[in-house]
């Protein structure tokens, strides 16, 4: 069970706090009184500034691309415009031969690890089943876009 906080204890803290640069943040409480009810109560707490995320987190792209042969070229980046820059001007050696390309579909993720796992599915005979149905109205429409 988590510890009780009181409701003067966060008044008191909330207006120095203030003036030092923190940001008030909602919490809920569990408890309502002395008696402790069953509806959570409201509450803010302080937290410093510097306690809160500045960064952004990195965003890993699982993306298909159609190949001038009408075929799926699937892979993960985490720099999406970079990467279909690369596809474009024939860096990458797996499809420079079948350009030009088009980016027809992309999924983002927090973890590699999801983006992999969607990767290495997308690959198999029943992912690849998936991934076509769930897309099939814009690979129709690009389908020989390259003619």
């Amino acid at each position: 069970m988590a510890a009780r906080v009181l409701w003067e204890d966060l008044v008191r803290v909330q207006v120095p706090a203030l003036r030092r640069g923190c940001r008030i943040v909602a919490i809920i409480s569990p408890f309502q009184g002395d008696e402790g009810g069953s509806s959570p109560l409201t509450r803010s707490i302080a937290y410093p500034t510097n306690f809160l995320p500045t960064t952004q987190p990195t965003i890993y792209y699982f993306y298909v691309l159609l190949l001038k042969n009408n075929n799926l070229y699937k892979g993960i980046t985490s720099n999406l415009k970079r990467r279909i820059q690369e596809h474009k001007s024939g860096k990458v050696t797996s499809t420079k031969n079948k350009r030009p390309l088009k980016l027809i579909h992309y999924e983002g993720y927090l973890l590699k690890q999801d983006a992999e796992r969607r990767e290495k599915f997308s690959k198999i005979t029943k992912g690849r089943r998936l991934l076509k149905q769930q897309i099939r109205n814009v690979i129709n429409k690009y389908r020989g876009f390259a003619q």
